[in-house]
């Protein structure tokens, strides 16, 4: 499994890579969602998609280091994510980026 970019295919969204100068772990192609979340998407190798249709199991490790644990959330589909938010910055006219995220949900249609 690995992170993979872009986060959201389709979308032209702008990304961050969490970790890039961290030597100790790889980098996390990221889209800030808010000020207290980031998404990211992971590609899953033929192995995996098999031991997850075999186990109906995912994992996670997540790493703390002593601070309180964090929420987190797994999903399979990208999740509704608040536009808004993400192009507070950028022009008034989102509409045609809200269209693809909707055509996305909707499987492509």
């Amino acid at each position: 499994m690995r992170p993979v970019s872009p986060v959201i295919p389709g979308l032209e969204l702008s990304e961050i890579n969490v970790g890039e100068n961290q030597d100790v772990h790889g980098v996390l192609p990221a889209i800030r969602v808010d000020d207290q979340a980031f998404l990211s998407r992971w590609e899953l190798t033929d192995d995996e998609i098999e031991n997850i249709t075999r186990t109906r199991s995912i994992y996670l490790c997540q790493l703390n280091y002593y601070a309180p644990v964090q929420p987190v959330m797994l999903a399979v589909e990208a999740p509704v994510v608040d536009l808004q938010e993400i192009y507070k910055d950028a022009p008034a006219d989102i509409n045609h980026v809200i269209a693809t995220v909707e055509r996305i949900h909707n499987g492509g249609k």
